[in-house]
Formats: structure tokens, sequence, C-alpha cells
């Protein structure tokens, strides 16, 4: 009787323990870093505080509209290019957007999907998924495209990630362009119409920390 006591009690112990280590809550933080209409040329949002942060998840999007009487004839509903900075040094405290007092950086280094997307030798970061060349308006992409940036294995070749890994940066912003096109000819037109940046574009990070 002993004995079958004490495998019961063992057995319970395997499904407690973990319950108990995945228990842990997770931590995140949410930042406004873009919102507002602009023009075509080169955006730069807010810097974000990043460090130790385990993956930042940005979702963008667009309120732009296509087709009937108020459809935006001059602006587009995409992006040429999107470009994340990463930074650790703090230069001054500025006012934000939002009239909050935010940091200042400078000597940042850069990291772009197109071109590298993972950096083993600087920041010991990766992203995947940015919304260049696609749809931002929310109606076709579910409200928000995902760009993901976290941390991959030092010495190894492409984007695998650190599971174990944080951020060790301590600032992020994003550098993005809107798209340049001719739209239909109009009337009397054998050009078209030129657009001229976004509609109501909008980036929301959310910084994610490990169970605690």
């Amino acid at each position: 009787m002993k004995l079958r006591k004490a495998i019961a009690l063992g057995l319970i112990g395997l499904f407690v323990v973990p319950w108990l280590c995945w228990g842990g809550s997770l931590s995140s933080q949410d930042f406004l870093m873009f919102a507002g209409d602009c023009d075509s040329t080169q955006q730069l949002t807010a810097w974000i505080p990043i460090k130790n942060a385990t993956r930042v998840r940005i979702r963008t999007w667009s309120t732009h509209l296509v087709g009937g009487a108020n459809a935006d004839t001059s602006k587009v509903d995409s992006m040429a290019s999107f470009i994340v900075q990463f930074s650790d040094s703090i230069c001054c405290y500025v006012t934000g957007p939002s009239g909050n007092t935010i940091a200042s950086a400078q000597d940042s280094v850069q990291l772009t999907e197109a071109t590298i997307g993972a950096d083993t030798v600087r920041t010991m970061l990766g992203i995947q998924g940015a919304p260049i060349n696609k749809a931002l308006r929310g109606a076709v992409n579910g409200s928000g495209l995902i760009t993901n940036i976290f941390p991959v294995l030092p010495g190894t070749a492409g984007l695998i990630a650190d599971q174990e890994g944080v951020i060790g940066k301590q600032l992020m912003r994003v550098l993005f362009t809107p798209k340049r096109r001719n739209t239909s000819a109009g009337s009397g037109s054998t050009q078209g119409l030129r657009t001229n940046g976004l509609r109501g574009v909008k980036m929301v990070a959310t910084v994610q920390y490990s169970n605690k």
C-alpha cells in the first residue's frame, strides 16, 4: 500500500512541476511609433526602449481608401523601404509626438530584411516580415502586417533564432519610405497622377519579455 501511495504521489509531481514552470506571466509593452499622413520622403519613428526583450513585433497598417467617390487618388498604399536602427547612445531627451519626453539616440547601426536579414556580428538580431511592396490598408491584411525583430545565434548564416537570447541593444526606431508610382491616366492626361505618401499610416511596436 505504501509503495502504491509513493508511486501515485510521484505521478502527481510529474504533472504539477511542468505546470508551475509554465505558470509565469508574459510581460509586454506597446509603443505607438508612428501615426498619421506622410509624404513620399523617408519617415523616422521615435526611438523606443528594447533592452533585454526577447522579441519585438511591429504592426503596420493604413487607412488608404480604394474605389468609390472617396478613393485616395494621390496616395499610395505600400512602402519601398523599411529599415530598423539600433543604438546604445542617448544624446539627449526631446518631446515626443504624444507630448511625452523620449530619448534621442545617435551612433546607430541598421538592419534591413532585403539586404541583411540577420546581423550576427554587431547586433545579433534578425528581422522577418518587413512590410515592403505589400498592401498596408487594414481591410485586406487583417488590421496590420507583422514584422518580427528577434535575437539570432552568433556565428551562423541566416535567420536562426536564439530561443534563449535577449536583445542587447538599448533603443530601436524604424525608417520607412512610401513607394512612388504613377496612377492610371486621368481625364486629358497621358502621364497619370504621381502618388505622394501614405494615408493614415500607423505603426505599433509590442516589446515582449520572457516569463517572470
